[in-house]
């Protein structure tokens, strides 16, 4: 087969175009972009044969192959409303054959009669199977087409993902479809921007309409709303159809509209092929020349850095400047030593130390030292010593004056300007002054002059010689200096040159990219050489499907539990039920009959008031019935099937924004009446503000708010923002019209109501809704709580409410047929599975909805095995499942003159004759199956616990009477001596019940809290490689090298929110163990109380485990900051280091470290607020129950004493035990 397609290829006229890809193949091959290589290779193969792509792509379930079957005419693809194809299916003409590529080993040719059913099996093996190609008869296919079949965009196996976006760089067009019920998500919105952003043509198509129901919703209206939503989200596609495989006549059916478009694509499409080939193409240029450049700038990234923070200009010119500062400072070196000699040199050269005053004196001086120098007669020699003495010190105080003004001071400047302080200066004294004059000098001016010079002379050498040492000092310091700031010039030179340096490394990669680019582009356009390059394509392309052996070829064999449906529940439930609740009226009758006949005893008269109470709530029993269920998986539907009529609004978009109740009518709340709970100002100024926080802006009131929300820019286009906007736009457009009614309350007709959960300009404010209405569902005492779905686009959607869970006496999860398990359903049924154990009852049922779209039965029970498997793994063991069709069952309860002729067409067409059987139908829907076991549940099990409460009560009443007429008529003789037994009695139970320590249950519960939020950390590390799987994954971390780094720090971001959010998942199913396990303390404690006790022999007490409530501890600790997970993000390389070399194990391992310790201390910050709010609570329940246990012996042993005091009463007493007799 290879031989002869080589030779074929040879003969063959190669398209210029495919040459052309040939050549930029080869290119981006030597460049050892595999990945890139690879998908050009493909092109080439494509074009080469002129073969347009078509690729559908989509929600899992949405149809995909469900629909490429119908446009090619055969059930090739498997279809199933659970996820079938998890790799690429590739339908296209030519001799009935098929080619599987074989992960990492190979391809299997598999020659005609292809086996269509194997073909199935590995189109779901996505671990082993990377790719199937089918080719089928020329008249199923016009010649040339392909389809391509991907696996759904939705699906928790992020490998479909990966397989879908690795198909898309082949699609021509590319069609996307949505189910039905799941148009408006936000994935959707996400991933058809990515295809448009990639310059793909997109056609959408809104799948299985004919769910659509005319009455709840004008068709015109909803796919007007449709368009206005993908509008909103600015994406523009080709076009969008509406279609459905099962009502091929539907009037909205565009089927016939996209065959034709496959024919007009099968004219265009060798223009298209080209074309559409040519920008796959350059897009995978600009993308291996981006990953080049982002790895060559990885390689430098030092580099990179330098020239990102100065430019090259500016760098340029700092060299030039501090290289004259160099060769400034230098010069300045050489000359420190001189310079400052010479400085100071000139500072005593130019004092004038001898102006002519100071010359005089000098003369005078002079004069006085003559040999005839006399002065007087008398006296002569004292006179004259005198008066030369006189002269000398003149003279001296001259020069010295003149020393300190033209010499101290300028020296002091001077040393002070180098930094070098001197304390003393040398001086020159008199005697100095007077060795300096010559012996037998004459008087005349050229002395003087001479002598002045001769002092001058002297001083200049005495300062010079004084100040040697600081001068040295200076010139040392001044040679010190000019080093440093050499020093510093020539680090700041190198730093420049360096900056230069990068600018031309980093020029040089540029260019070395842009020549590649060029190059590329060149051979894109203009090849060279392209004989040789088609042939290299074309062995590359032979090496691509190396053949394996069919013995090579994994089977898909992961074993699939059976499930079996489990009928013990549903066999004559119906029957149980009636009975128990028969029973249950029979019990609270004789309850209050036997409260009747007990009243009448005085001594008995709180233990009857207990049991009128306990009575009253048997016959008024009420249920809290919780709703829950992924976005979309019509819970509203459901309910209304479950209340018989159509009561809450249903719609294929979001609408339970809201949390509704239905509950039964009193006389406060008539029957149609609708109670709406706005908002308080503060809870909904956070709620805004969390969503502000997003654009960076937060709000002081609802008016600052408003106006904030008014401001922000419309055109955001981020994933994340985008439903942030949204909720802010209804808060902006509603405001106005509810100011007012926050915080309020307003009672609505049923009518009204509506709007107040459907209308997000209205939701957005509202914070529940009660409506009263009398059903048969109400009058069974239930109230319905319909949740917000889990994972609507709207923000505040998500928000489920765990107290549901706790209080609920049933809860009810809702899940769509052909979404039967999605991403959105996981968490919730993680923390169900969680807590499953702390309830009393087995309480939770699971509803697969639309059940009606199952084409038979074998398909039904494969989505119910699929559903009860992915719940096994969540540790609901034995889960209660309701296939059903809430549509069908709605209507199956209404009389057939009611129904709209659509209905009817719809009914006759799915249940023929059935559909006048109101029994039958309502059979087949499934809604009598779960009805029988949901009431069953309801008036069996637990009416069932109310029963065995209420005969406990009777038996109770009883053994008290008997045991207080034993003690009357036992006791009558010596009745005094009883009676101060009786008092001994109460004092001592009273005192020993008092005296009882709690210190050991509080010690026990601490160390249970401890241990429970130990395991915590235990099971959420044990969840951390799936987290990180899911938050690092290639789907994310894609695109340019750049992107991918960008990606790592939002990867990061979502593992962090992702194991907060199962910390406190964890903590808020602690809570419920912490509760169960008080529970079990208290009655460790009355346990051992009733041994302490026994000594005097007390009737026996019951605790009443229903009376113990608590206060839901709201779980509000978070992770806090992970410490060093930069450290990760620099060992990354990129994509394909990380995710085929280690790197993603290496990783992994290292944030596995970081994350323990902040794991740890969140758990021991949940342990201290556990503790600190469970630990009172023990205290405070523990002393209820003790004091409910004092007064019940206190009014017991109270009895016995009046019928001591009193011996007719024990008469009355026998009367009433009769009474009591006879009403069993």
């Amino acid at each position: 087969m290879n031989r002869a397609r080589m030779t074929e290829t040879k003969d063959q006229t190669i398209n210029p175009t495919a040459a052309s890809l040939a050549a930029v193949y080869r290119g981006i091959k030597e460049l050892d972009a595999q990945q890139e290589a690879r998908a050009v290779l493909e092109l080439y193969d494509k074009v080469k044969n002129q073969q347009f792509a078509i690729a559908f792509c989509g929600h899992f379930s949405a149809g995909k192959s469900s629909m490429i079957n119908e446009l090619i005419g055969e059930n090739i693809l498997p279809s199933s409303p659970v996820p079938t194809s998890a790799n690429v299916v590739k339908v296209q003409n030519g001799t009935p054959s098929a080619r599987v590529k074989v992960r990492n080993k190979g391809i299997i040719h598999i020659d005609a009669p292809v086996n269509l059913e194997k073909i199935k099996k590995w189109a779901k093996n996505g671990n082993e199977i990377e790719s199937i190609e089918i080719n089928v008869e020329q008249d199923l296919l016009p010649d040339c087409i392909a389809i391509y079949d991907t696996p759904g965009i939705d699906s928790t196996d992020d490998a479909h993902k990966v397989a879908t976006e690795s198909a898309l760089h082949m699609a021509d067009v590319v069609f996307y479809i949505m189910d039905y019920n799941h148009v408006l998500s936000q994935l959707n919105f996400t991933f058809i921007r990515l295809l448009k952003e990639q310059g793909k043509k997109v056609y959408l198509i809104v799948n299985q309409i004919d769910k659509h129901n005319e009455k709840e919703l004008a068709f015109s209206a909803f796919s007007e709303k449709v368009k206005n939503g993908f509008k909103s989200w600015d994406i523009e596609p080709e076009d969008i159809f509406f279609t459905t495989i099962m009502e091929k006549e539907h009037p909205g059916n565009q089927l016939r509209e996209i065959k034709t478009l496959f024919q007009k694509f099968y004219l265009a499409k060798d223009e298209w092929v080209e074309e559409n080939a040519r920008k796959e193409t350059e897009r995978l240029i600009r993308t291996t020349v981006q990953n080049g450049l982002d790895l060559d700038e990885e390689h430098h990234h030092e580099a990179f850095e330098l020239a990102g923070q100065q430019d090259e200009e500016s760098a340029r010119a700092l060299v030039g400047k501090l290289s004259e500062e160099m060769e400034t400072e230098e010069q300045r070196k050489k000359e420190s030593q001189t310079g400052i000699m010479k400085e100071f040199k000139d500072i005593l050269d130019n004092a004038i130390l001898m102006p002519f005053q100071t010359r005089d004196l000098a003369k005078n001086y002079i004069e006085s030292r003559q040999d005839s120098f006399k002065v007087g007669l008398l006296f002569a020699g004292k006179k004259t010593e005198a008066e030369r003495k006189a002269r000398l010190e003149a003279f001296y105080e001259s020069v010295k004056e003149n020393v300190k003004t033209q010499i101290s001071w300028h020296l002091k400047d001077f040393f002070q300007s180098h930094g070098v302080s001197v304390k003393n200066e040398p001086v020159i004294g008199e005697e100095t002054m007077a060795a300096l004059i010559k012996p037998g000098a004459s008087l005349n001016g050229n002395y003087v002059l001479q002598y002045c010079n001769d002092v001058v002379a002297e001083i200049k050498k005495q300062y010079t010689t004084h100040f040697r040492d600081e001068l040295h000092q200076m010139a040392d310091e001044a040679q010190q200096a000019s080093d440093h700031e050499l020093k510093k010039l020539r680090s700041q030179l190198s730093a420049q040159e360096k900056v230069l340096m990068a600018h031309k490394g980093k020029q040089e990669i540029l260019e070395k990219w842009n020549e590649v680019s060029e190059e590329l582009k060149s051979s894109l356009k203009e090849p060279l050489n392209t004989e040789s390059a088609v042939e290299e394509a074309e062995q590359d392309l032979i090496q691509s499907i190396e053949t394996v052996t069919m013995a090579e070829i994994p089977e898909n064999t992961e074993a699939k539990e059976t499930v079996e449906e489990d009928d013990s529940s549903e066999t004559g439930s119906k029957e149980i039920a009636k009975t128990e609740e028969n029973e249950l009226l029979k019990e609270a009758e004789q309850l209050q009959n036997a409260a009747a006949v007990l009243s009448k005893l005085h001594l008995m008269k709180n233990r009857a008031s207990d049991m009128n109470q306990f009575a009253e709530k048997m016959n008024n029993r009420d249920f809290t019935v919780s709703l829950f269920g992924a976005f979309s998986a019509g819970k509203s539907s459901f309910a209304n099937a479950l209340i018989g009529e159509d009561l809450l609004p249903v719609s294929p978009n979001p609408t339970t924004a809201t949390i509704n109740r239905i509950a039964p009518p009193d006389e406060e709340h008539l029957h149609g009446t609708a109670r709406i709970y706005f908002k308080k100002e503060a809870d909904l100024l956070a709620e805004i503000n969390q969503s502000l926080f997003h654009f960076g802006k937060q709000a002081g009131t609802m008016e600052e708010a408003v106006s904030i929300s008014e401001s922000i820019d419309r055109s955001q286009r981020s994933n994340e923002l985008r439903p942030h906007l949204q909720f802010l736009q209804a808060v902006c457009s509603g405001f106005d019209a509810v100011r007012d009614l926050l915080g309020k309350e307003q009672t609505v007709s049923v009518e009204q109501f509506k709007s107040f959960v459907a209308d997000e300009e209205k939701a957005c404010f509202t914070e529940s809704v009660t409506v009263y209405y009398d059903c048969a569902l109400t009058s069974m005492g239930v109230t319905l709580v319909d949740t917000p779905g889990a994972d609507s686009i709207n923000a505040r959607h998500t928000n489920v409410a765990f107290e549901f869970i706790k209080k609920s006496d049933a809860i009810l999860y809702v899940t769509y047929y052909n979404h039967a398990f999605s991403a959105a359903d996981r968490e919730f049924l993680i923390q169900l599975g969680r807590v499953k154990d702390t309830f009393e009852l087995d309480k939770m049922f699971f509803v697969i909805n639309a059940s009606d779209l199952a084409k038979d039965n074998e398909e039904l029970q494969d989505v119910v095995g699929h559903v009860g498997d992915n719940l096994r793994q969540f540790g609901i063991r034995k889960p209660k499942l309701f296939p059903m069709s809430s549509y069908f069952s709605l209507l199956g309860q209404k009389e057939p003159s009611a129904w709209l002729p659509e209905e009817a067409g719809r009914l006759k067409k799915k249940y023929g004759n059935l559909a006048e059987q109101q029994d039958n139908l309502l059979n087949e829907t499934g809604y009598v199956r779960f009805m029988d076991a949901f009431t069953g549940f309801l008036n069996h099990d637990l009416a069932h616990v109310m029963v065995t409460a209420a005969k406990k009560q009777l038996s109770q009443a009883r053994n008290v009477l008997d045991r207080f007429i034993a003690e009357a008529v036992a006791n009558q003789e010596n009745a005094e001596q009883k009676k101060e037994e009786l008092q001994r009695t109460i004092s001592g139970l009273q005192k020993k019940i008092n005296d009882y320590s709690l210190e050991q249950k509080q010690e026990a519960l601490e160390k249970e809290i401890q241990e429970l939020l130990f395991y915590v950390k235990q099971r959420v590390m044990l969840r951390f490689t799936e987290f990180f799987n899911e938050a690092y994954n290639p789907a994310v971390i894609s695109g340019s090298v750049k992107e991918q780094k960008n990606a790592l720090a939002k990867s990061g971001k979502e593992l962090h929110q992702a194991i907060q959010f199962d910390l406190q998942q964890e903590s808020r199913a602690t809570v419920l163990r912490v509760e169960r396990v008080i529970i079990g303390l208290m009655s460790e404690m009355n346990e051992e109380l009733d041994r302490k006790l026994a000594q005097w022999d007390p009737p026996q007490y019951e605790m009443q485990k229903e009376r113990v409530q608590f206060e839901t501890l709201v779980v509000e600790t978070e992770l806090g900051q992970v410490e060093g997970k930069e450290s990760v993000y620099k060992e990354f390389k990129n994509a394909k280091q990380f995710f085929e070399q280690g790197g993603k194990k290496k990783a992994m391992d290292l944030m596995y470290s970081l994350f323990e310790e902040p794991v740890s201390r969140f758990t021991e910050e949940s342990a201290d607020v556990f503790g600190r709010y469970y630990q009172p609570l023990l205290s405070e329940e523990a002393q209820k129950e003790m004091d409910l246990r004092i007064k019940e012996y206190t009014d017991y042993y109270e009895g016995l004493l009046q019928t001591l005091n009193s011996p007719s009463v024990v008469e009355e007493m026998k009367k009433t035990r009769e009474a009591l007799n006879n009403l069993v």
